[in-house]
């Protein structure tokens, strides 16, 4: 797997290819893709941009076979320990534990509800620039 990304959240994309065996190579973004990738252990970073690492580092994997295999099987045992259903579990326990439960909402009875009637067409609430757009785009 090739990920030249420049912005990422948890990339699922890293954790998926890991378990399935696929050795990583991907751009190092902070926090993100050096957080599941263990430069060296179980994939390979190269610096965001940077092309010809990007290449030194697929050029290693296609010519190393020993190093792919040791990066694959550790990938796939190191995904297994972190990103489990259970390892996430007990990850989020702490902070699912600590938020207060929420707290019960008194129903109003039916006749406490007022619907207010705004009247005339609900088209008269969109902005004209949007109207305006809507009309260009579906008169096309």
């Amino acid at each position: 797997l090739i990920m030249p990304s420049r912005f990422e959240g948890l990339p699922y994309t890293l954790i998926e290819a890991m378990a399935a065996g696929c050795v990583p190579v991907a751009s190092t973004i902070r926090g993100s893709t050096d957080f599941v990738l263990r430069q060296g252990i179980t994939g390979l970073l190269f610096p965001v941009g940077n092309t010809a690492a990007a290449a030194a580092a697929i050029r290693q994997l296609a010519t190393d076979s020993a190093l792919y295999d040791r990066l694959a099987a550790a990938g796939k045992s190191d995904v297994q320990q972190r990103f489990s259903i259970e390892a996430l579990t007990e990850y989020y326990r702490p902070a699912l534990q600590a938020v207060e439960q929420p707290r019960s909402v008194p129903q109003l009875p039916p006749d406490d509800i007022h619907i207010l009637p705004i009247g005339g067409s609900w088209r008269r609430w969109i902005p004209r620039p949007i109207k305006n757009f809507l009309r260009a785009r579906l008169l096309r």
